[in-house]
């Protein structure tokens, strides 16, 4: 790997397939144990069409349910989920990416094609790719 290859590194690298999703007609609770039982962050919300509405991040459960007191169990979703959105299309850049979500304070976001959901990445996600990437410029 080199350093233009690193800038040329996407989205499309690096996302996760496999997005935790719940509809629109679903409890916080329900969100919250999907959520806990695979050990994510975050939350992909969709219609009966599959299509994104938003998405509920363990801040939005804070900020929005815990720390206001609602039961969790009777919050539906929609209620508190966070409607409006970035997602990014599957080539842009990771660098694109991370500057986006640093400038606009968000940790986790969709990927969609065709308004069709196919993944999801993560603060994480990119710091980690470009760990690996910068180590294996730097140290092989």
């Amino acid at each position: 790997m080199s350093l233009e290859n690193l800038s040329k590194l996407t989205v499309g690298d690096i996302l996760i397939r496999k997005v935790l999703t719940v509809t629109d007609n679903e409890t916080v609770m329900d969100a919250a144990k999907k959520m806990a039982a695979l050990n994510v962050g975050a939350i992909v919300i969709v219609n009966k069409d599959k299509q994104v509405v938003g998405i509920f991040s363990e801040r939005d459960n804070l900020n929005k349910v815990t720390s206001c007191g609602k039961n969790p169990s009777e919050t539906k979703i929609t209620e508190v989920l966070t409607p409006k959105i970035v997602t990014f299309k599957s080539d842009a850049t990771v660098f694109e990416a991370l500057r986006i979500m640093h400038e606009m304070n968000f940790r986790h976001a969709p990927v969609v094609e065709n308004k069709a959901l196919i993944g999801i990445i993560s603060i994480k996600d990119i710091n980690k790719a470009i760990y690996n990437s910068l180590s294996k410029i730097l140290f092989e």
